[in-house]
């Protein structure tokens, strides 16, 4: 039997319950992609992925394996929001339901080398970040979003050691969320992103630190 052979009660049966369905697909997906980096280079990256797309009511179902395959062709080139245009009008065309509504998600880490403040030894951080894509009938919108991590002292602690003098108030861990939607014309650096949050908050850790960098992280945080 060949594949035209093949049994397809998508095709072949109509749904018993006739609902519409405005969202089905496949999440979770562990998925290798390249991405451009603002520094120079090509990252290797896996991201955590999410296709979705609507459902009429006289269709039984779509082939989730045909949303990974559109997706398939387009990995071995730096992923960019024309791209995941151009991802989410195939899919479309793909899953044969003449849906309105289709979607993509991407999640995943990017490494940005950190210097330490004061010994200068680089290491990578990994930030996480995220790529999203909507197409709703022809118009499509792109979402970035980041996030970042920072050290920042607890106010209330702060206020329980002003009349100590010598003493500090203790260091917490904080994150800053960083979420905006991309004009098609516009192009936005994630790394363009993470370094705006981190020229406000001032004390985004570096992965290796000596104790004259812990030193200039506390007298900073301070002010």
């Amino acid at each position: 039997m060949n594949n035209n052979e093949l049994p397809d009660i998508q095709h072949t049966t109509h749904p018993e319950f006739p609902f519409y369905i405005n969202s089905v697909g496949v999440e979770n997906v562990k998925v290798p992609f390249k991405l451009d980096s603002l520094y120079g280079g090509v990252h290797n990256l896996i991201a955590n992925v999410q296709m979705t797309t609507d459902l009429r009511d006289d269709i039984k179902g779509i082939s989730m394996g045909m949303l990974l395959r559109t997706l398939l062709q387009y990995l071995d080139k730096p992923l960019k929001h024309s791209i995941i245009k151009q991802i989410l009008k195939e899919f479309k065309i793909a899953v044969e339901t003449d849906s309105e509504h289709s979607e993509i998600k991407l999640e995943f880490e990017m490494p940005i080398n950190k210097k330490a403040p004061k010994s200068n030894i680089v290491f990578p951080q990994y930030y996480k970040c995220s790529f999203g894509g909507k197409l709703d009938h022809e118009e499509f919108r792109f979402f970035q979003k980041v996030k970042v991590f920072y050290a920042s002292y607890c106010p209330c602690s702060a206020s329980l050691c002003e009349h100590l003098g010598s003493g500090f108030p203790h260091a917490q861990r904080s994150f800053a969320e960083l979420l905006i939607e991309v004009k098609p014309e516009n192009v936005i650096w994630l790394e363009t992103l993470i370094e705006l949050i981190e020229n406000a908050v001032k004390t985004s850790p570096s992965p290796i630190l000596r104790r004259v960098d812990e030193q200039e992280y506390a007298k900073i945080a301070k002010e």
